[in-house]
């Protein structure tokens, strides 16, 4: 049986060998990896780490937890705090987050969530919203 913790920083080195975890704290880049992080996507996902602070992010970063749904849905539970207005606007509009080119999820943190890989597909996702984050369940394509 595999062990479930939650990280919130950067310490999957210090994870026993085997271990999975329930959610990763990352920082994600928004645009296509096609274009150079222009666009519309997800661009780049890495590990959030203590010396990354607010100051040195740049409006297309936010942090998100990533975990593992239903049916090995891959969840991007984005702090609203962290989205600049200008992120917002341009990749949260009315309800829905746009992939415009496909995203390797990073195997090696592909593998702490107890998944071997997941691809991000190009497409329309629903985001679920509450008071803290913005949520997008990609998998799940949201109906036209």
């Amino acid at each position: 049986m595999k062990t479930q913790v939650a990280v919130t920083t950067n310490v999957m080195e210090q994870l026993p060998l085997g271990a999975t975890i329930s959610h990763l704290k990352t920082e994600v880049q928004f645009g296509s990896p096609k274009d150079k992080c222009k666009g519309l996507g997800i661009c780049r996902v890495t590990m959030l780490t203590p010396l990354v602070n607010a100051e040195e992010r740049t409006a297309k970063r936010a942090i998100a937890f990533v975990s593992l749904g239903a049916d090995k849905q891959l969840k991007f539970s984005f702090q609203k705090e962290s989205l600049s207005a200008l992120v917002r606007e341009i990749h949260f509009q009315h309800g829905k987050f746009v992939v415009m080119d496909e995203y390797e999820f990073p195997t090696v943190f592909a593998k702490r969530i107890d998944l071997e890989s997941f691809t991000i597909k190009p497409g329309i996702y629903e985001i679920e919203e509450t008071e803290l984050f913005l949520t997008v369940t990609f998998g799940a394509l949201a109906q036209a």
